[in-house]
């Protein structure tokens, strides 16, 4: 047993780590504008002509920065040339009307540069660094092309303009110092080791037309050779409509579903039973199938293939409610030759080890080339684990069969050394947090690096009262004083405890999505995102829920982003956690808390609202208080029928 979560260590008290919104630096209004008051500030050029007067627009540059030379600058000191003149910028979601300060670049290479900050304290003063493409040739904040929090890593060319600008997040202004680091190198740096690499993100929720539903019905219609689909929940028509004209164009298509293992009973009408009827062979594995990715054009029988193939993956189903409603992710790397390769890997060993539908005898059989561990080892790109390594296969009476390997972990195990990388912050974004060692990952992490900035948003439904994680306390460690061998003690630490509530406990900012008083999925707006961001500058994402239920009985993925190799992707990551994290922050549970007293009906599922665990144990209590029905037999047996209390 790990000595990290036993009861008595929930009564360490870590530091409070701040979040964004909870920074309070105040500032003075800047002075008002005098014609007479320009020129102050030093204006050297930075040899090639060109005064920083030429530059200003919303913003006014106060010096050009040079490779490796340090400067320092406090927003707070309008003497020192800070300006209040940008309230936003088109990469980032957030307040930012409190002063900025703006630097000027010209890089004589072309390659990639990063600007990082000295020595920074977010948790105390919560600077943002944004980089603005010159434009029109002057400082415009709609010109924003970046943003980082403690550094910033940035393309360049030689020659062109380019503005850094410090800007506090939530009026957050004082003094820093920062440097600018370059590499000299011409030929555009190692930025991506993948020639040719690309990636995009989708988030959810999404008008259908901008979802990942129909950008991966695009990508099916452009696919020339194969494609193979591993899906949990698959109930988009146009997706199946895109997947009937790519096999009538001759593209190969193969599906593994989890909906297989029950369609296999009676195919007909099922969806197993119309990919088959399209000429697509489907297969199920006796494991939850857990992934959520499709392989267009990929490297089913040549390597080479991975360079162009391009992959799907994140934590979306393809059903309606993932593009629509759910906060979801789905990203499309192309050309990323390591996790492409991986992911093909993995297809094919589970086709390998699945079983039949058996409905249409005459579909093709499909022809793959094995793909050897060193192959994948010695190919450049990203990073990816899967669950599958956690189990061995045979063959059983029912027909081939994955078992788990008592106290394996892959997936966890990856996690936890990620978070445990992270020098400056950890955000986290997942529907569950069932995981001991994850927790554990997380709790140590704090404890070696208080100064740590940790977040962690999960769904409601992972919200539980003091008692009742006392409940699984003691469950927990009666299976621990009651196991004799070490596969009995692997299943007590692999139990799915619900751990937002020893985060909570131990003063690490947590928040829940929460949009009811008791769940139920026929109404829940899931928080179904499974992604980590560390230190601002890497994203692990996938289909892995944060438990152990995923680890030993689902087939899962995650993937590992770097945002020297996808900058673009990982701002796109923090904005999306900047924008969730925000959910129903206003006056959103003042006004519910309002209703609930008021001695009138009242909502209990209400538009959704990030709260922290203290908050949802006080409108919770509140609505227990004024719904006298609300623990009734009549309402706990069907939560779908009462989205209101009524008195």
């Amino acid at each position: 047993m790990h000595p990290r979560l036993r009861l008595a260590a929930f009564l360490l008290v870590f530091p409070l780590l701040l979040a964004n919104e909870e920074c309070d630096q105040s500032v003075e209004e800047p002075p008002v504008a005098d014609d007479d008051d320009g020129g102050e500030f030093p204006d050297p050029g930075d040899g090639s002509g060109t005064e920083l007067t030429e530059l200003a627009g919303e913003c006014a540059p106060v010096d050009f920065l040079m490779c490796g030379v340090p400067v320092s600058g406090d927003t707070a000191d309008w003497n020192a040339g800070a300006t209040d003149l940008i309230d936003g910028y088109p990469v980032a979601v957030g307040n930012y009307d409190g002063p900025e300060i703006a630097y000027a670049f010209r890089p004589t290479a072309t390659e990639t540069v990063t600007f990082r900050f000295i020595d920074p304290n977010p948790t105390e003063l919560n600077h943002d660094v944004f980089v603005l493409e010159a434009g029109d040739g002057t400082c415009q904040s709609a010109n924003a092309v970046a943003r980082g929090f403690n550094d910033v890593s940035f393309e360049v060319e030689a020659g062109a303009t380019y503005f850094v600008v410090v800007d506090g997040f939530d009026g957050a202004a004082g003094a820093f110092e920062g440097e600018l680091e370059c590499t000299g190198s011409t030929d555009g740096g190692d930025i991506d080791p993948v020639e040719g690499a690309s990636a995009e993100v989708i988030f959810s929720p999404q008008p259908y037309a901008d979802s990942h539903l129909a950008r991966t019905a695009e990508l099916i219609d452009a696919a020339a050779t194969s494609i193979d689909v591993a899906m949990y929940s698959f109930r988009d028509n146009n997706i199946q409509d895109a997947l009937g004209r790519a096999v009538e164009r001759g593209v190969s298509v193969r599906a593994i579903l989890e909906s297989g293992g029950e369609d296999k009973n009676d195919p007909e009408g099922t969806r197993s039973g119309q990919l088959e009827e399209l000429g697509i062979e489907v297969r199920y594995v006796n494991k939850i199938m857990h992934h959520k990715f499709a392989l267009i054009d990929g490297p089913r029988t040549d390597v080479a293939a991975a360079a162009d193939a391009t992959l799907i993956t994140g934590s979306a189903n393809w059903s309606y409610s993932a593009g629509t409603r759910y906060d979801e992710n789905t990203a499309i790397l192309r050309g990323d030759e390591k996790t492409i390769l991986a992911f093909q890997q993995e297809y094919d060993h589970l086709w390998e080890h699945g079983r039949l539908i058996e409905w249409r005898d005459e579909i093709p059989a499909v022809e793959t080339a094995p793909i050897g561990d060193d192959v994948i080892a010695s190919a450049p790109g990203s990073e990816s684990v899967f669950t599958s390594a956690n189990m061995t296969t045979y063959t059983s009476s029912h027909g081939p069969t994955f078992r788990t390997t008592s106290g394996s972990g892959e997936a966890r195990d990856a996690l936890a050394d990620f978070i445990l990388s992270a020098e400056d912050s950890v955000w986290i974004a997942s529907g569950h947090l069932r995981s001991r060692q994850i927790t554990d990952a997380l709790l140590d992490a704090v404890e070696a690096n208080p100064g740590l900035q940790v977040k962690v948003y999960l769904d409601g439904q992972e919200y539980v009262s003091d008692g009742y994680f006392e409940d699984e306390t003691e469950s927990y460690e009666a299976c621990v004083a009651a196991a004799t061998t070490t596969t009995q003690s692997n299943k007590c630490e692999d139990k799915g405890l619900h751990f937002g509530w020893a985060l909570a406990d131990a003063d690490i900012t947590l928040r829940y999505k929460y949009y009811s008083y008791r769940w139920h999925y026929s109404y829940a707006i899931q928080m179904h995102h499974k992604y980590v961001i560390v230190d601002g500058e890497r994203v692990a994402s996938g289909s892995y829920n944060f438990s152990n239920n995923a680890e030993h009985d689902t087939m899962e993925n995650l993937v590992f982003l770097d945002g020297t190799v996808y900058p673009e992707l990982v701002d796109d990551f923090i904005a999306n956690f900047d924008s969730i994290w925000a959910t129903g922050t206003g006056p959103e549970l003042d006004q519910l808390m309002a209703q609930v007293t008021s001695g009138e009906d009242f909502p209990i599922v209400f538009d959704s609202m990030a709260l922290t665990h203290a908050q949802v144990t006080g409108l919770k209590d509140a609505i227990k208080a004024n719904c006298p029905d609300i623990n009734s037999d009549e309402y706990k047996s069907s939560p779908q029928s009462h989205h209101t209390c009524e008195l």
